[in-house]
């Protein structure tokens, strides 16, 4: 009796154990597939960086940006790793690739926008400004940057398209005419300044906000 009792509890252990042994696996598993923390990561890289490994650094940040592939920092990390090494070809399909995993990402897209923006691609920079300004409508900033751009490069009406689109993206007419007459003038546009605070203090002549602005615009 006695030894048919040790013969179940010995199964008994190894049937626990065997079990233990999968859960384990299982739990190894999943934790692949969680998210983990990239500092580690990012600290080897700003270490193989200060040792001149760029190789090294660059091949560290293609593991972070599998990790990650949405997210902003990882991607443009790595582009401007492959820029560093005189690598702009590689650099850019590196965004360009991110761009397309991730067609509705809109930081992603700002980052790169701001990236082609420092690296003086400007038809790149301002395709990225416009799928910025598309995907996130309501946000008039993403329309400022826009209109900001083209200025700078001498598309005066490109410019003057995308302010007069944030009419279209403020809470109420009288906001959007103040706020696109803040933009004219923070750009000199004087003229155009006077004529949008002139309208929004004509819609709400209660604001002091909009009439102290246009007064500010006229002592110009």
């Amino acid at each position: 009796v006695m030894w048919f009792s040790r013969q179940r509890e010995f199964r008994a252990d190894a049937g626990g154990a065997k079990f233990a042994g999968r859960m384990k696996m299982i739990a190894a598993l999943e934790a692949l597939k969680r998210p983990r923390d990239p500092e580690p990561l990012m600290r080897a890289i700003r270490v193989l960086m200060r040792a001149g490994q760029l190789e090294e650094a660059i091949a560290v940040s293609r593991m972070l940006v599998r990790r990650a592939p949405r997210d902003p920092r990882f991607v443009t990390e790595l582009a401007e790793l492959h820029a560093s090494a005189g690598r702009r070809t590689e650099a850019i399909a590196v965004l360009v690739d991110a761009g397309r995993r991730a067609p509705r990402e809109v930081a992603l897209h700002q980052a790169i926008a701001e990236l082609y923006v420092r690296w003086d691609e400007p038809e790149r920079a301002e395709a990225e400004l416009e799928r910025v300004a598309e995907l996130d409508p309501d946000d008039p900033s993403h329309l400022v940057a826009l209109g900001d751009h083209r200025l700078s490069g001498g598309d005066r009406e490109g410019a003057l398209s995308a302010f007069r689109a944030v009419l279209e993206a403020a809470p109420d007419a009288a906001a959007g005419h103040a706020l696109l007459g803040g933009i004219y003038a923070d750009h000199d546009l004087l003229a155009d300044a006077v004529s949008e605070l002139d309208q929004a203090a004509a819609l709400d002549p209660e604001n002091v906000l909009y009439v102290r602005e246009l007064a500010r615009v006229l002592e110009r």
